[in-house]
C-alpha cells in the first residue's frame, strides 16, 4: 500500500533542483505516509576539520529554535544512533532519560509526539538520517509499521542521494575560510617547508610579512600552529598536494 503511494513522491524527489524543492517533495511524500512532520538531516565527519551538518524538511519553526538555542542535537539519542547504525529507530520511552526528559516533552508540546528516524551511510563518511514525526500513534498492526519502515527506508535512501547533490557542496564550501592570494601563497610554501625568510624571497616580500600572512591564516583556519595550519588546509582543499 504505502510503496505505491510513495511512487510519484520519489520520482519528483530525484528530480529536484534544489534544497526547497526537496524539503517540499520531501513533505508531500511524508504527507503520503500519514506524517505531518520531515526532517532530513546531513553529517559528514572531515579529517581535522571535525562534524558538519545541515537540515532541510518540514518540521514545526518554534522547536527548530528551541533545539537549536538548547543544543539538544548534544543530547538527542536519535543523532547518536543515525551515527552508529543503519537500523530505524522507533521512538519509544526507552529513549527518554533524566537528560532528554524535557527534549522530549517540548517535542511532543510540538507535535513530535511519535515517529521513527532511518539513517543511511554512504561513501567518503557522507549520513544522513530521515525522520518523520505525528501526534497520533503509529498502527497497532505489526505487518503495517514493517511495510511503513520499509517504504520510509527507500524514502530515505532516495533523500539521501539528492540530499548529497544539492546540499553537500553548499555544506562543504562553508567549511572552508575565504584566504586571499597571499595567504594562500605563503601557506602553500609553508607546507612545501620553506622559511619565512625564504618564503618572503619567493614572493619580494618581507618576512615579517610573510608572518603576518600566516598569522592571519591561522586565525582563519581555526589552527594553533603552522603545522597544524597546513595540515588542515590540506585537509579543507586550500592547497596542492
Amino acid at each position: 500500500m504505502y510503496k505505491e503511494t510513495l511512487a510519484g513522491a520519489i520520482v519528483a524527489i530525484l528530480k529536484a533542483e534544489s534544497g526547497t524543492q526537496l524539503a517540499a517533495f520531501l513533505g508531500t511524500a511524508a504527507g503520503r505516509l500519514g506524517f505531518e512532520y520531515c526532517l532530513l538531516d546531513i553529517e559528514i565527519d572531515r579529517p581535522l576539520v571535525g562534524r558538519l551538518h545541515c537540515t532541510t524538511g518540514h518540521y514545526p519553526q518554534d522547536w527548530h529554535h528551541a533545539y537549536l538555542s538548547r543544543n539538544y542535537r548534544a543530547i538527542d539519542p536519535t543523532v547518536r544512533h543515525g551515527r552508529t547504525s543503519t537500523q530505524p529507530l522507533m521512538w519509544s520511552h526507552d529513549l527518554q532519560t533524566l537528560e532528554t526528559a524535557g527534549m522530549w516533552e517540548l517535542a511532543r508540546h510540538h507535535g513530535l509526539a511519535n515517529g521513527f528516524c532511518v539513517p543511511v551511510h554512504g561513501l567518503r563518511g557522507l549520513k544522513s538520517m530521515l525522520t518523520l514525526a505525528r501526534r497520533e500513534a503509529l498502527p497497532s498492526d505489526a505487518g503495517e509499521v514493517s511495510e511503513l519502515v520499509a517504504s520510509a527506508g527507500a524514502l530515505a535512501n532516495c533523500a539521501h542521494v539528492v540530499g548529497a547533490r544539492l546540499l553537500l557542496p553548499a555544506l562543504l564550501e562553508q567549511s572552508v575560510p575565504a584566504l586571499s592570494t597571499r595567504e594562500k601563497d605563503c601557506l602553500q610554501w609553508a607546507a612545501r617547508g620553506l622559511t619565512s625568510v625564504q618564503i618572503g624571497e619567493r614572493l619580494h616580500i618581507a618576512p615579517p610579512t610573510v608572518v603576518f600572512h600566516i598569522n592571519k591564516t591561522i586565525r582563519k583556519i581555526g589552527a594553533k600552529s603552522r603545522t597544524q595550519a597546513i595540515a588542515r588546509g590540506l585537509a579543507l582543499g586550500l592547497l596542492d598536494e
